[in-house]
């Protein structure tokens, strides 16, 4: 059982995150993501939980007030997605949020 140990706790400190940015505590949301961040992506069984995690700190980040460390988090996301065929409902928003659109990523 050692060897899921991790991936467990990766999908549930993904869900706690989840459940702390709908509750409103993004100081607590901001954490657990950060905890899966520094698993590192090859010590995850899918890493692309790893790469969700940059998007949903850059939410408790922007609640937090903190837009600047937020922009930098979804521009890490974006650029780790921007090559993904079929890419998740989060490249969308994390644009949006960038404000660039459904086009191409824009230079830093």
């Amino acid at each position: 059982t050692d060897c899921i140990v991790e991936y467990t706790d990766a999908y549930f400190l993904d869900a706690l995150g989840r459940a702390y940015l709908a509750a409103g505590r993004a100081q607590d949301a901001l954490a657990a993501f950060d905890q899966i961040r520094a698993l590192g992506v090859k010590r995850l069984h899918q890493p692309e939980i790893a790469v969700l995690a940059l998007h949903h700190c850059g939410r408790a980040l922007e609640m937090m007030g903190r837009t600047g460390e937020a922009r930098a988090r979804y521009r890490q996301f974006l650029d780790l997605w921007s090559e993904a065929e079929g890419p998740p409902q989060e490249v969308a928003e994390a644009k949006s949020r960038l404000g660039l659109g459904s086009g191409e990523i824009q230079p830093r």
